[in-house]
């Protein structure tokens, strides 16, 4: 991830109230040239209806 994807991500305006939203997250094998753990993060929100959606990963 690059810093300007981080930055937008950060900057990115939340137009709707949620009843929450969750940080997480794990490591997994990524094969590049080889294989490494590499950290994978997502942001969820829940509306106010219950429905789940993924602000981001």
């Amino acid at each position: 991830m690059t810093e300007d994807e981080v930055r937008s991500w950060k900057e990115k305006a939340l137009s709707e109230e949620y009843l929450a939203i969750f940080l997480d997250g794990t490591y997994l094998p990524i094969r590049r040239n080889e294989v490494a753990k590499e950290p994978v993060y997502l942001a969820l929100r829940i509306k106010l209806d219950g429905r789940r959606e993924i602000l981001g990963f």
